[in-house]
């Protein structure tokens, strides 16, 4: 580095940089230097082919290796960074694009009150200052761990619980959903450009930014932060986890609804109708008389039964769809073959059905 600024100095009369990140030594699985003629390290351009280079890249920047430290090189956690990272934000831009067309182009997610929305545009404005710190910092594995964790609450909360708010009759919510999808991937895709260039651009263009490229925008501007919001969302997701356990320990599947779901802990009303819909349960009551911190009621009435064989019923014709490789826009004819009480509820519930399952017609026979 000495000479580097000697150099720049005599020749240009200034510093060569101003600063500089010092990695450590890459090492084989076992910890020995990577060696040709051992074999012991797969070919890094075999890495990408597999993985890709954006995977690859959030793996070694996520890695001690970017503090100076030496690390010991593992292709199973390429994988890992393109499984829980690349592929679920690649599905979760998908998922948005499919639906991109219907956004009016007028609509801004700032002036959702959702708490969906509001949520996650909180968590993006604080995800965001993270990152920001931590590039200013030339901190890569501090920046990569903030999207990690960022893109796992968008994709398995925020996402999750928005799929029927893109779908549903609601036209205002809807655009609302559709705002926020593409402000929070817009951003995204620059917080994650430095790191994950490719699947940043990609996404960048294919939402149609405003520039030519992501790599030609500003850096984003950290949004106002909810702390008081994230914090309840927090709490609403913690219930949902400790009622879905109760659920499997009772040996009741998701997509049969009950009735009632008591806690101890208090939540808005906002935030309690996103927790009854995630573990499907018509009523959440706050009592803090409760022996424990939650109680849930497993009790299946004859109404909630038909309900339960109903969305089964619809469970199946959606994962049809999925074998057959359908789209979201695809409305195909579906001949359901069921009987007994199953042929009366497909009777009884067919529009219910048809509307869930994206059919255009449905032919009910017998199993």
């Amino acid at each position: 580095f000495y000479y580097m600024h000697v150099i720049g100095v005599a020749l240009f009369g200034k510093l060569s940089f101003l600063n500089v990140v010092s990695t450590g030594n890459i090492l084989a699985v076992d910890g020995s230097k990577m060696s040709k003629s051992k074999g012991n390290y797969t070919d890094p351009l075999v890495v990408m082919d597999q993985f890709g280079a954006d995977a690859l890249r959030l793996y070694l920047m996520g890695s001690v290796v970017m503090s100076g430290e030496d690390f010991n090189f593992k292709d199973e956690d390429v994988r890992e960074a393109h499984n829980r990272v690349v592929g679920i934000l690649w599905n979760s831009y998908k998922f948005f694009q499919l639906y991109a067309h219907e956004w009016d182009g007028a609509t801004v997610a700032s002036k959702s009150t959702h708490a969906l929305d509001q949520w996650i545009l909180s968590l993006l404005g604080k995800t965001t200052a993270q990152v920001t710190l931590a590039m200013d910092a030339y901190d890569t594995p501090s920046a990569s761990k903030a999207l990690r964790l960022f893109v796992e609450d968008y994709s398995t909360w925020y996402v999750r619980r928005s799929r029927d708010r893109v779908k549903g009759d609601d036209e205002v919510d809807k655009q609302y959903a559709l705002a926020t999808q593409r402000e929070v991937l817009l951003t995204l895709a620059q917080l994650f450009a430095p790191i994950m260039p490719f699947i940043a651009e990609a996404m960048y263009l294919g939402i149609e930014g405003d520039k030519e490229s992501v790599h030609l925008t500003d850096w984003p501007v950290a949004l106002a932060v909810d702390e008081k919001l994230l914090s309840e969302m927090a709490l609403g997701r913690e219930v949902a986890s400790r009622a879905l356990e109760a659920r499997e320990k009772a040996g009741i599947k998701v997509r049969q609804p009950l009735s009632v779901l008591k806690t101890t802990y208090l939540l808005s009303e906002a935030v309690g109708a996103i927790v009854a819909a995630e573990i499907n349960v018509k009523e959440i009551i706050e009592d803090a008389a409760l022996a424990q911190d939650i109680e849930l009621d497993i009790t299946i009435t004859d109404a909630l039964r038909e309900e339960g064989v109903v969305r089964g019923l619809a469970r199946r014709v959606q994962e049809w769809r999925k074998e057959q490789g359908l789209t979201i826009s695809d409305r195909p004819s579906y001949s359901l073959l069921v009987s007994g009480e199953e042929k009366d509820l497909a009777h009884k519930y067919r529009k219910e059905i048809m509307k869930e399952a994206g059919l255009s017609h449905l032919d009910i026979s017998d199993e």
